[in-house]
């Protein structure tokens, strides 16, 4: 585990962990600072990245819920040929809101 000054969001550990495991990508460089000042590198194994965030998050959680939204997708977005606007409902939330164009 990484120093205690040393840790990245929640969010940017996500974000790193999605990019590295959709382009099969096995580790990525972080560089930390401390208000610009940096403080060290230190090259972070994907299958690391979900408990370096602080948070920390669950990668089963996140894939299990992509597969449900893909589930959803596929069921909602019936029409061949159609155009959907896919929008995130306002908070923090998980509500997601599937528009037809037509």
């Amino acid at each position: 585990a990484p120093p205690p000054r040393h840790y990245i969001t929640q969010l940017n550990a996500l974000e790193f962990w999605l990019d590295n495991v959709l382009n099969s990508v096995a580790s990525v460089a972080v560089c930390f600072h401390v208000d610009g000042v940096v403080q060290g590198y230190r090259v972070v194994p994907t299958e690391d990245l979900p408990g370096m965030g602080v948070p920390p998050f669950n990668p089963v959680a996140v894939k299990q819920h992509a597969s449900n939204v893909l589930k959803w997708l596929r069921a909602s977005c019936g029409r061949e040929g159609g155009s959907y606007v896919l929008v995130k409902g306002p908070g923090d939330g998980a509500d997601l809101r599937l528009y037809d164009l037509a």
